[in-house]
């Protein structure tokens, strides 16, 4: 027994390696909580324009979820994190895939960080509990899966430019299935969030709006 115990404590894993071996993650999470900053501090510092502009859509946005079928919600739930998850499978099997990658999860959190900080400024307590219920739980669940996509396809496309300037090619068919099946995988998690997100829009959208 002290020997597994002895053996246990040898294999753990300290947090300077614990950082390392995580850094893609890392960085891509502080991307976007940049991109959530980023899109507050626009509201904050917006002209009246933007702020007209803004409004519009929201309120549109708020209707429009307050009435929306169960399928029409999650539609509006899944489609936006599916085209970021697209374009970052694609761009994840092509030797400039870093250079599309790393702007997915910044340009997800300013979307974000917008319509939340607008409800909270304009709204507060109501846009409060709107944001919470019918914005940020679905969401949580959507943007990790997209953030794991993410990681997932910046190790691809740079073990690809890797091994292009090695001279290797071979194994490349079974890697290609690895890596489809986990962005499907990840894509299964954007559905569920979706369904979610759609349940309680459908549910709670009308008696939570704000207006």
């Amino acid at each position: 027994m002290k020997t597994k115990i002895r053996k246990f404590r040898r294999k753990r894993i300290k947090p300077k390696n614990a950082i390392i071996n995580n850094e893609r993650i890392i960085i891509l999470t502080f991307l976007y909580l940049a991109g959530v900053l980023l899109g507050s501090f626009i509201i904050k510092n917006a002209d009246e324009g933007l702020l007209a502009t803004v409004k519009e859509l929201t309120e549109s946005y708020i209707n429009n979820k307050s009435f929306q079928s169960v399928l029409s919600g999650f539609l509006s739930y899944f489609i936006p994190d599916a085209v970021l998850a697209v374009i970052s499978a694609v761009f994840g099997l092509s030797l400039i895939g870093e250079l599309v990658i790393w702007w997915v999860p910044l340009f997800r959190g300013i979307g974000l960080g917008i319509i939340c900080s607008y409800l909270l400024s304009s709204y507060e307590l109501g846009g409060l509990l709107y944001n919470i219920v019918i914005i940020i739980v679905p969401a949580v669940f959507s943007v990790c899966a997209l953030l794991l996509c993410c990681k997932e396809n910046l190790l691809t496309t740079v073990k690809i430019r890797r091994r292009l300037k090695e001279g290797k090619v071979s194994g490349e068919e079974n890697e290609i299935k690895f890596y489809i099946l986990r962005n499907v995988i990840l894509m299964s998690i954007i559905i569920l969030s979706a369904a979610l997100g759609s349940i309680l829009s459908y549910t709670l959208s009308g008696k939570l709006s704000p207006l």
